[in-house]
């Protein structure tokens, strides 16, 4: 599945999408606004930020199906889902919630202070090699290069995590708002930590 991280950001900030982007505060659950210093985790060794960087070639020319456009395809193989057709999943106990939480808090932190190095740490899958490549989109250029802050419109607003979920095949999914924008986030679990692994948008039901 290829991840159109770019895009995502970008209509986070730009498009909010009627009931399934209401607020934080009409769901109960306070926001976190991501702070520099709370970006912590060690970054990704360079030569692997390298390589994940040639790896997004790679992924950017082969297109993610649509919901619908095969036949008999996965719902989280799609690149969109309604907030109706999202996996109900078992709920999660407190730890993992807690842990969610943490990822996608410190990554909202990352890469509103350039880190992506460390962002992308946070990261799997195809998620990381999208990452690593925003480096060069933002002027960060190689992994070597001093963090430059994505410009002001698209860094991420807010942070709220709910619905955090075990999946049948154990991996965990979790509704995550960005300002207005919602997102069903996937992550899967690697050396005892949990990694964001992919990204699928939510839009509101007809």
């Amino acid at each position: 599945m290829v991840i159109r991280i770019v895009l995502l950001i970008i209509l986070a900030v730009v498009m909010p999408h009627g009931a399934a982007a209401q607020t934080e505060e009409a769901r109960g659950v306070a926001p976190y606004s991501p702070q520099p210093a709370d970006c912590q985790v060690a970054p990704l060794p360079e030569d692997a930020f390298a390589a994940a960087q040639q790896e997004a070639q790679i992924l950017q020319a082969t297109p993610r199906a649509s919901i619908g456009e095969a036949e008999g395809q996965h719902p989280l193989q799609a690149e969109q889902l309604s907030a109706a057709d999202l996996p109900a999943g078992t709920p999660a106990d407190a730890e993992t919630v807690a842990a969610i939480t943490r990822v996608e808090e410190e990554y909202a932190a990352c890469f509103n202070a350039g880190e992506l190095r460390r962002a992308a740490s946070l990261t799997t899958g195809e998620v990381q090699p999208v990452i690593a490549s925003l480096a060069i989109s933002f002027g960060g250029g190689t992994a070597s290069a001093t963090p430059v802050p994505p410009p002001e419109d698209f860094r991420i607003p807010s942070v709220v995590v709910t619905g955090v979920r075990v999946l049948p095949d154990g991996r965990i999914g979790a509704v995550v708002t960005w300002g207005t924008e919602q997102n069903f986030h996937l992550y899967e679990q690697i050396d005892g930590r949990w990694r964001i692994a992919d990204e699928i948008s939510v839009y509101d039901s007809p």
